[in-house]
C-alpha cells in the first residue's frame, strides 16, 4: 500500500494523476495504467518497455515466479490479435503520449 501512494503521490507531481485515481489496491483504470507508461517514458532511462499485455488491459502476469504446474508461465496467449491492439485509439494515445514523452526526456 505504501508504494501504490509513493506512486501515486509522484503522479501527481508530474500533473499526471487521473481525477479517480484510487489507492484501493483494486483501483487499476485506464487512465491510472496511461499515466504510468507515460510517468514511466519521461524518466531518464535510456530503454522504456511496454508490454502488449498491458495496453491491453490483460490483468494477469505473464510469468509467476515459483510456479511450474499451477501456472502457464511464458504460454499465455494474447486476448486479440495485433492489428487489434494497435487498431485502439486508447492504444494509439497512449504511444503518441510515451513517443512525446521520450522525446522530451532525451531533451532533458
Amino acid at each position: 500500500m505504501r508504494d501504490r501512494h509513493a506512486l501515486l503521490g509522484a503522479l501527481e507531481a508530474d500533473g499526471l494523476k487521473p481525477a479517480d485515481a484510487s489507492a484501493a489496491p483494486d483501483a487499476y483504470t485506464d487512465a491510472l495504467a496511461h499515466a504510468i507508461h507515460v510517468y514511466l517514458a519521461r524518466t531518464a532511462s535510456a530503454l522504456v518497455v511496454l508490454q502488449a499485455e498491458d495496453l491491453i488491459g490483460m490483468p494477469d502476469p505473464i510469468n509467476v515466479p515459483g510456479t511450474n504446474e499451477e501456472h502457464a508461465n511464458w504460454q499465455r496467449k494474447m486476448a486479440c490479435r495485433i492489428d487489434e491492439i494497435f487498431g485502439r485509439e486508447s492504444v494509439r494515445a497512449l504511444l503518441r503520449d510515451v513517443d512525446i514523452a521520450r522525446v522530451v526526456a532525451r531533451q532533458g
